[in-house]
């Protein structure tokens, strides 16, 4: 049965994604850098006032952000593919702060204040499965509710940076895959690009009205 066949192929390879990404995962805890918080002092001030917020930090690997968002008053839900990110989180012992991985995590329409999606996208390889997860968010959140999404620059493949180096496989286009070099990880791994412009296409394809866009906000 073809249908059932393409379903199957669909299916294995989904797994090999999320076996490769629990590796990075892995991977990504035991790194120490002192570029992991590039964006986020920007992330706080587009938050602003957070007590008693309802946050989704949707990707929260292990609890960072979720940690400092807390600690200033809001009450944070974390997901993330990755078990072991999720155990490292909840270790972490945050106060105000729950942690679930996405297969466990259970849907909250109209719930949520604010939704944070920090270098996640960029990690999705299917451009509709992109859209499914600005869709998931935008019905998880308040009416007037906000998204704040921080990820690679566009234009990051053609520099090198202290914390990693991008390179484009072949020519550009929405999804193509891009060979990324952290300098605090031993692995070498792919990520997605896509345009800004795919960005604010999606983003109003599911119903967001305003898309404010920040960047650069770090060179060299």
């Amino acid at each position: 049965n073809e249908p059932t066949a393409t379903a199957g192929k669909e299916a294995d390879r989904t797994s090999r994604r999320k076996d490769q990404w629990l590796y990075l995962a892995t991977d990504y805890q035991r790194k120490n850098s002192h570029t992991d918080n590039i964006g986020y002092d920007k992330l706080m001030e587009l938050l602003g006032e957070c007590s008693s917020k309802r946050i989704l930090d949707y990707g929260c690997g292990s609890g960072n952000i979720a940690k400092a968002v807390a600690a200033k008053g809001a009450r944070v839900v974390g997901i993330d593919i990755s078990k072991e990110a999720i155990k490292a989180a909840e270790a972490k012992e945050i106060f105000g702060a729950s942690f679930s991985t996405t297969v466990d995590y259970e849907t909250r329409p109209n719930f949520y204040d604010v939704a944070m999606l920090n270098f996640v996208v960029c990690c999705v390889e299917d451009n509709r499965e992109v859209q499914n997860i600005f869709s998931r968010i935008y019905h998880q959140l308040k009416p007037g509710g906000q998204l704040l999404i921080l990820e690679s620059y566009p234009d990051s493949h053609l520099h090198n940076y202290v914390s990693m180096k991008r390179t484009a496989v072949g020519n550009l286009q929405e999804g193509t895959k891009v060979k990324v070099n952290l300098t605090c990880m031993e692995s070498t791994f792919y990520d997605y690009w896509r345009s800004a412009d795919f960005y604010l296409s999606s983003l109003s394809k599911v119903g967001f009205s305003s898309v404010d866009k920040f960047y650069p906000l770090a060179s060299g």
